[in-house]
């Protein structure tokens, strides 16, 4: 009797996280088609307002005028250029960014002495937007990678510090105790313990500042005159180009989806063994 109890238990659980799973499934595809809908209808309306009269051309081109524009700069070699800089300065300045947050956000974390004397300053440092910093380093540093680079660390520094600094603090005190017992050194101590329990929260802020630091590079380009989507944007804005500048302004918006995209897929792949959604909420 006892065997067959099991094995009933067993039974309904498996039934139950097949339809947990299937449950799942259904609303991220009814999620995605609400979505897809939506961006569908505003271009719809788009249309159709630029048809009727309701949105003058000297405003803004038709959608079909856009996606034609856009349609053509695809396969330029110019604009191709102008992609692969925008996002080579992006990877590389969120790279530079992350490499110096998350250790120093560790650290925080693991010492909360440190993060006491640090956290008036980082606060008073905090809130200066990109943009105040701009002519300051395009005077010391010339509008080259090594600008960009400071514009996004300003950016999104502070947004993975914190969110490293705080998913460092909430490990369990249980896994400390076992270290302690069994007298783990203090680097062992991030690898094996701290950093796998701040992960999900460190994925978290990754896939926000992705995004936020891509918007940077990009308003640094069309600010600073560096080479990329941006200052394409300031030619056609230059030779008023209504239909080029929406194109790239779209593309732009585009190129924001594709990394936000890439960075929740990302993070649901390193993060499937911490919950049913992978920690990518």
């Amino acid at each position: 009797m006892d065997h067959q109890g099991t094995g009933s238990r067993q039974l309904r659980y498996r039934v139950m996280q097949v339809q947990n799973q299937r449950s799942l499934t259904s609303n991220r595809w009814v999620r995605l088609g609400i979505s897809l809908g939506g961006v569908l209808a505003f271009f719809i309306l788009w249309e159709g307002a630029s048809r009727t009269g309701w949105l003058r051309p000297d405003v803004a081109p038709s959608f079909m005028d856009t996606a034609a524009e856009l349609g053509s700069l695809l396969p330029q070699s110019d604009f191709q250029a102008a992609v692969r800089d925008t996002l080579s300065a992006w990877l590389f300045g969120f790279a530079v960014t992350a490499a110096l947050a998350i250790p120093i956000g560790l650290l925080f974390g693991a010492n909360p002495w440190a993060w006491k004397w640090f956290h008036s300053t980082f606060e008073a440092v905090r809130p200066i937007p990109p943009i105040v910093l701009l002519p300051l380093a395009i005077l010391v540093m010339g509008s080259g990678r090594s600008f960009t680079t400071v514009m996004i660390g300003q950016g999104v520094f502070w947004i993975i510090l914190l969110q490293v600094t705080y998913g460092s603090t909430v490990i369990a005190p249980v896994a400390l105790d076992t270290a302690t017992v069994f007298r783990v050194g203090p680097w062992r101590r991030y690898l094996i313990f701290r950093l796998p329990s701040a992960a999900p929260i460190i994925a978290t802020g990754l896939r926000i500042a992705a995004g936020i630091s891509l918007a940077v590079e990009i308003m640094s380009e069309l600010i600073g005159g560096v080479p990329g989507v941006g200052q394409l944007l300031i030619s056609a804005q230059a030779g008023n180009d209504l239909p080029l500048i929406y194109a790239l302004t779209g593309f732009t918006g585009l190129l924001g989806l594709i990394v936000a995209i890439l960075f929740r897929g990302l993070e649901r792949f390193a993060l499937k063994n911490h919950g049913p959604k992978g920690g990518a909420e």
